[in-house]
């Protein structure tokens, strides 16, 4: 299984892409809001964050 972890400010783009991978056999996909909640994401899931997806410029650099 593939780890994606989402990153991105806008709720309803976050609520999409998490719907769209979740739907892909062979993904477990992690979100976060912002970049200092992906840190925490990442901090706290055992074992290896295969591919992130970002915005490029959020709220809080």
């Amino acid at each position: 299984m593939l780890t994606v972890l989402v990153v991105e400010d806008d709720a309803l783009v976050l609520r999409f892409c998490h719907l769209v991978l979740t739907n892909i056999d062979g993904f477990e996909v992690l979100k976060a809001e912002n970049g200092t909640a992906a840190l925490d994401v990442s901090d706290h899931h055992h074992g290896a964050i295969d591919l992130l997806l970002s915005d490029i410029a959020m709220p809080d650099g």
